[in-house]
């Protein structure tokens, strides 16, 4: 249920991030009250399992969510994701709700105006704050958010020997298909789900070897002259 409504959150978001603006004047509406709804109810029905009230609000959250992205489309979220349950069968909700932090960390500078008036809608930040200050506290309530109910930051199956391969085919599925701000390279996708990649999976930084100290220079021999013959010595 948990990694459900956390892609509740992101079918919201690639909504309101879609380009072009054309296909996003038909979800608006839809995606005005959703991000307060999330964010006020999903740790309520996490932690209290009857409070039908929490859990109701999360389940016309996911409504509206699935309504808004049915109009919009998917994204770059949903491109990764789909890679990672077809190598290892890692729940959908699961996999979009671990890659959703490290993908708006990545895009957020080309949809910085839509991010901040999310954090407004959320409830996140205020007015006064400048907009890229209130964009970067959605990008980081999100990834709270993701801690709060559980939701690990890395995905413990990824391997790094996968990566070039489940990054090249995200991007198969994501650079035509899908209405992005910002259009997924392979190095971009290798790198975000570098993001995600257990610590222990990472691979070992080489070392440099230290430096050797520069060798002093050897002293020059003194060369004592001798007096040559006839000369007065002191």
């Amino acid at each position: 249920m948990i990694e459900g409504r956390c892609c509740a959150l992101l079918s919201m978001l690639r909504a309101v991030i879609s380009d072009p603006d054309e296909g996003r004047k038909y979800v608006v509406a839809d995606t005005r009250i959703v991000p307060r709804m999330i964010y006020h109810n999903l740790p309520r029905a996490c932690d209290e399992g009857l409070d039908l009230h929490a859990r109701e609000q999360m389940a016309l959250a996911s409504m509206y969510a699935g309504q808004a992205f049915t109009r919009a489309n998917v994204g770059n979220v949903h491109a990764l994701a789909h890679q990672l349950g077809g190598r290892y069968h890692t729940p959908h909700g699961l996999a979009n709700a671990i890659l959703l932090p490290p993908v708006l960390r990545w895009c957020a500078s080309r949809v910085t105006d839509r991010l901040a008036t999310l954090a407004l809608r959320a409830g996140v930040a205020t007015e006064n704050e400048p907009v890229e200050q209130r964009a970067q506290a959605f990008v980081e309530s999100v990834d709270a958010l993701n801690q709060r109910v559980g939701i690990p930051r890395t995905l413990a199956d990824l391997r790094e020997a996968d990566i070039p391969d489940l990054a090249r085919a995200a991007c198969r599925e994501a650079d035509a298909n899908y209405p992005v701000p910002r259009v997924m390279s392979q190095p971009d996708a290798e790198a975000i789900l570098r993001e995600v990649l257990p610590i222990a999976a990472r691979p070992a930084r080489k070392r440099r070897p230290a430096a050797t100290p520069p060798s002093k220079p050897s002293a020059k021999p003194v060369r004592v002259r001798k007096p040559r013959d006839g000369a007065l010595s002191a």
